[in-house]
């Protein structure tokens, strides 16, 4: 099942996986950018555990790509001029004990809806 996070455990339990996938263990992967992010989260419906997520930047044009997480990081002043809205998705995960393709596969599905 995919679902937008609507309270402040459902962001942190996002964080935690993060945390898991990208450093092992348990912890918190928080940055500011989580604030104006759109967290989505993938479960499995039988055991109701979070298998994988990742977050969405919503921009309302080219000019905001500055705010994006991956302006630090790389040269984007390309994507200014354009005027229509763009999102930036980042952060995506999948639990390490989880090993299901079709969980690649709803993932990228909700992407695209």
């Amino acid at each position: 099942m995919v679902r937008v996070a609507v309270t402040d455990h459902d962001v942190r339990a996002a964080q935690s996986l993060r945390y898991l996938a990208f450093h092992g263990g348990d912890g918190c992967d928080v940055d500011p950018f989580d604030a104006d992010c759109v967290q989505i989260l993938i479960e499995n419906t039988a055991t109701q555990t979070l298998v994988a997520c990742f977050r969405l930047l919503p921009l309302a044009r080219g000019s905001d790509i500055g705010r994006s997480y991956s302006a630090q990081f790389y040269n984007l002043s390309a994507l200014e001029g354009f005027q229509g809205p763009m999102v930036e998705m980042g952060r995506f995960c999948v639990h390490p004990d989880h090993h299901d393709p079709d969980i690649l596969r709803v993932a990228w599905g909700a992407m695209t809806a």
